[in-house]
């Protein structure tokens, strides 16, 4: 691997943002008997708690409009994407919002332990870009700022306005109306950063493509054939799982 990127990625957990009105040591030791029993966090309980964290747009509207007035909303890519929850194992779950929300340990070298090998992000010593958006209400962009200060290769830190989907995934070049900061000074300030930062019109994909081009190593061609002998292809693209429905019960 030549570079990294980190697209609206903690690395240190400090400050959760409005998430954090759902994980804290009681609730976390009182909602971890349903984790066990099921096996699995369910996707459909992670996608509730998303919605309660922006109500007015993800519930009440559709309470309003579609309930209430009888309106019938257009097809949105977005909300559909958005219904397509996936489950995820308890043990990762548990693991997960302790060791990082709660005790923040991802960011200490060595505080972690995966598979018998130490965790220290200091040891990524690659060409790094930070991805972050303005109105995240998920992963604060103030916060994933400090990641420059924890991984051990240069860092490039782009903030876009938009929230965590809106302004990050869905941010086309071609439609764009939205900006970006970008070329801040080495601080781990955020309104230090935001103020002496060059601030472009349109999509961050464009900046993120040319540097990623300067540091992504040589263009290695793709195989004329998916798979190897020792791990075969399956079947062809995207896979059978896309349509796989998942329990959420």
């Amino acid at each position: 691997m030549a570079s990294a990127t980190f697209l609206t990625t903690l690395v240190d957990y400090s400050e959760h943002g409005d998430i954090g009105v759902f994980i804290d040591a009681p609730q976390i030791a009182a909602f971890e008997p349903r984790v066990r029993s099921k096996g699995v966090m369910l996707g459909q309980d992670l996608a509730k708690a998303m919605a309660m964290l922006h109500a007015k747009d993800s519930i009440w509207h559709f309470w309003v409009n579609n309930y209430l007035l009888g309106e019938k909303f257009p097809k949105f890519d977005v909300l559909y994407w958005n219904s397509d929850t996936a489950n995820i194992p308890g043990d990762l779950y548990q693991f997960y919002v302790e060791n990082m929300y709660l005790h923040n340990r991802l960011r200490e070298p060595g505080a972690l332990r995966l598979r018998g090998r130490e965790v220290d992000v200091g040891n990524i010593d690659m060409p790094c870009c930070v991805v972050s958006a303005t109105e995240d209400h998920i992963v604060p962009w103030q916060t994933t700022l400090l990641t420059r200060d924890l991984v051990g290769g240069p860092c490039e830190f782009l903030l876009t306005e938009g929230g965590h989907v809106s302004g990050t995934v869905i941010n086309h070049p071609a439609k764009s109306r939205r900006g970006y900061w970008c070329n801040g000074p080495q601080t781990s300030d955020p309104e230090a950063w935001k103020a002496g930062a060059e601030k472009r019109q349109g999509s961050w994909w464009l900046a993120w493509n040319d540097w990623a081009a300067q540091t992504g190593g040589k263009l290695v061609a793709a195989p004329a054939q998916p798979g190897s002998e020792i791990w075969p292809a399956l079947e062809a693209a995207p896979g059978s799982y896309v349509i796989e429905q998942v329990p959420q019960n």
